[in-house]
């Protein structure tokens, strides 16, 4: 089954240290974009308004879990976070960003998992 894409997509390119994390943070606090309303591509296509989904495509997330385990968060997502979930810290060690395996993540770091 072929995923929609928008015809117009938001790529967020710049530096390190230079606020693309806090601006990726920002675009996935948008309201149509509920990343725990996931389909089986874990992009996010629903937003929850009065308990019922309705359909959006304004932005799609990696989640940390997803960017962190790219070749197998599709079948070992709900065993790894369980397994997983005092491993990591609430904070990123280097800028005391909140970290958590549902919160938004910038997906570079599966593209450097895949290819190291």
């Amino acid at each position: 089954q072929a995923t929609p894409l928008h015809p117009r997509p938001v790529f967020v390119l710049g530096h390190p240290r230079t606020g693309t994390t806090l601006l990726h943070s920002l675009l996935a606090l948008d309201v149509d974009c509920d990343h725990d309303d996931q389909d089986d591509n874990h992009t996010t296509n629903t937003n929850r308004v009065n308990d019922s989904a309705t359909p959006t495509t304004n932005f799609a997330i990696c989640s940390t879990f997803c960017a962190g385990f790219p070749s197998c968060f599709l079948w070992f997502e709900r065993w790894g976070k369980q397994l997983f979930r005092g491993v990591i810290d609430e904070t990123r060690p280097m800028d005391n960003v909140p970290l958590d395996f549902d919160l938004p993540q910038e997906d570079e770091l599966a593209t450097n998992l895949l290819s190291a």
